[in-house]
């Protein structure tokens, strides 16, 4: 089983590749700085779909969109979840969205503001996996953490 986690951004979208045998196989980040939002999108979906057919990806978790001051920051990640949704269903994958609070709690990021978060999330990156990520990456990590302790935890249940 591979699993595709995904913090996605409008230009920056951090990825964890996950394999149910070794745990965290792969990590890194897709920039895309097209000025264009629909060949920005494009070319994002394009670079997910390579994900998806060199690494035999079977599932997948993107991060579900939450509030913003900019209200056109969140209609254009919403546009975006979308699209990466509809990539991974035409790929015949099985996704998840999960939210922010939902994956922090449960890997235990912990902080009073988004940036602290952020930090914190890096922090546990760095000192589980001991990798230096920036922050997307670190939350792809951690979102991908999250995932697939969900997904061992069901697949034991059925032993």
């Amino acid at each position: 089983m591979r699993l595709l986690a995904l913090d996605q951004a409008s230009k920056t979208t951090g990825f964890s590749i996950w394999n149910d045998e070794e745990g965290l196989i792969e990590y890194g980040s897709v920039f895309i700085s097209h000025q264009d939002v629909i060949k920005r999108f494009y070319e994002m979906k394009k670079r997910i779909e390579e994900l998806i057919k060199e690494y035999k990806i079977d599932c997948a978790v993107l991060e579900n969109v939450q509030r913003q001051q900019n209200v056109q920051t969140l209609i254009m990640l919403a546009r975006l979840l979308g699209i990466l949704e509809l990539t991974l269903y035409e790929h015949n994958i099985d996704f998840s969205v999960v939210n922010a609070t939902t994956w922090k709690s449960k890997v235990g990021i912990k902080g009073r503001n988004r940036n602290e978060q952020k930090r914190n999330a890096i922090n546990h990156v760095k000192e589980k996996y001991e990798i230096d990520v920036n922050e997307d990456v670190a939350e792809a990590i951690c979102i991908g953490e999250y995932q697939f302790k969900q997904i061992k935890t069901q697949l034991h249940s059925f032993e």
